[in-house]
């Protein structure tokens, strides 16, 4: 096949995209590599059979939503510090074996979430939510200092994960999935489209990127000891039972989020850095198979 990849250099500790290219074209592939801190975009211009993101979920965010307007297959390989996408495709282990997966691109439909607000129209690949999730997306600077909080980025993320939850205030929000409501007071609205939140939580275990719906979890005061005793776990012993949460599941969300609130829209604050002043009405819609995913 003729493959584009693009390689984030800065993901997985430097991992080289020459390696990767040579992995590659061992297995029989013509490869076109730019970096991301390149003009990547015009590179996807070019003819190929199939585009593969070399890098972790913010690298994955980009590639996927310039690739989802061309109808070109892609992959991943995930190198990141969280990888969500990755775990939740579950492309894990030698880079070989997945690679070796390309051959007939057996290709499998991949949703996006298509959102419009009061400032302005986005997508996104992971989720949208509001709340504790949101407040951690804001804390980049803080968990990625190691003077600030000790141990590897996924622990200091849990860490003040952790924190949040505590401090975080529940708030009135309006929730309808197609058509029923689930109103109610809440520390965290998400709408996933892949399993894993923010340090590798399974907010949506069960949930499938390709099933043309996303999961939205609401969780209240009721759920946060149980989710703070999770984190807890996960710090201490790097495993934890995860607690059950209310998840409602379909292809049109409406959510009408409470002034204060922070959002995010995958790894980044949205609309900007600060909580929304005023309440406002957010329409979530499924884009079914907008991707093809070989994995």
């Amino acid at each position: 096949m003729r493959i584009t990849l693009v390689h984030n250099p800065n993901a997985g500790g430097g991992v080289d995209a020459k390696e990767l290219k040579s992995l590659m074209e061992d297995a029989g592939h013509k490869v076109r590599t730019v970096s991301t801190a390149k003009a990547w975009r015009k590179a996807l211009r070019k003819r190929a059979d199939l585009v593969v993101a070399a890098g972790g979920d913010g690298t994955f965010h980009d590639v996927a939503l310039e690739v989802a307007e061309t109808g070109v297959p892609m992959s991943v390989l995930p190198l990141g510090t969280a990888n969500n996408v990755g775990k939740t495709l579950e492309i894990l282990g030698d880079a070989r074996r997945a690679i070796a997966k390309w051959d007939g691109l057996r290709a499998k439909p991949f949703d996006l979430g298509r959102i419009s607000a009061p400032w302005g129209n986005a997508a996104f690949i992971e989720s949208f939510g509001g709340g504790a999730f949101a407040s951690l997306v804001g804390s980049g600077q803080h968990i990625d200092s190691p003077s600030v909080l000790l141990g590897r980025q996924t622990d200091r993320a849990l860490y003040h994960l952790g924190e949040l939850l505590a401090e975080e205030k529940e708030r009135s929000w309006s929730v309808s999935v197609d058509g029923q409501p689930h109103d109610g007071r809440y520390l965290a609205v998400e709408v996933l489209n892949i399993r894993f939140a923010g340090p590798n939580v399974p907010l949506a275990p069960d949930a499938d990127p390709g099933d043309g719906q996303m999961e939205v979890v609401l969780m209240g005061s009721d759920q946060c000891l149980a989710m703070q005793n999770y984190i807890a776990d996960r710090v201490r012993l790097a495993a934890g039972t995860m607690p059950a949460l209310p998840i409602a599941r379909g292809r049109e969300i409406q959510l009408v989020a409470p002034a204060g609130a922070r959002l995010h829209l995958d790894d980044k604050l949205w609309p900007d850095d600060e909580p929304i002043p005023r309440r406002a009405k957010i329409t979530i819609r499924v884009e079914a198979g907008r991707l093809q995913i070989v994995s």
